[in-house]
């Protein structure tokens, strides 16, 4: 899923909120696909899945350290995924000069992406 480009350095929560992933992340959640985030998207519906933050001065319980192991060894892949994309096309580092073809070069990279994967039908 690509989105329009957003103007400036903005978290990429506040830009899920402006063009609508959110949402449609919420639905794929009823049908059992649960996103993950990490600590840094408080405040997203409660379908989505963030590791425990450890409260000051105190512990996790040990259900909460091993659900954060999970989480974190899931985000994993899609980290290397995002990685993959930033090294593989170089063109994602130059966008500045025209920063109204992001979206397109982006989708593209995905494409190519998932061709060089495998996974297209």
């Amino acid at each position: 899923m690509t989105s329009p480009v957003r103007p400036g350095r903005e978290h990429d929560f506040s830009c899920a909120r402006a063009h609508g992933p959110l949402e449609a992340l919420d639905r794929t959640a009823a049908d059992g696909l649960l996103p993950l985030t990490d600590t840094g998207y408080e405040g997203a519906p409660a379908s989505f899945r963030m590791p425990h933050k450890k409260p000051k001065g105190g512990k996790l319980t040990e259900d909460q350290q091993q659900f954060n192991k999970v989480i974190g060894a899931t985000r994993a892949l899609a980290e290397k995924a995002r990685a993959d994309l930033k090294t593989r096309f170089k063109a994602l580092r130059h966008v500045s000069l025209a920063p109204q073809r992001i979206s397109g070069i982006v989708a593209a990279a995905l494409v190519l992406f998932h061709f060089e994967k495998g996974r297209v039908a």
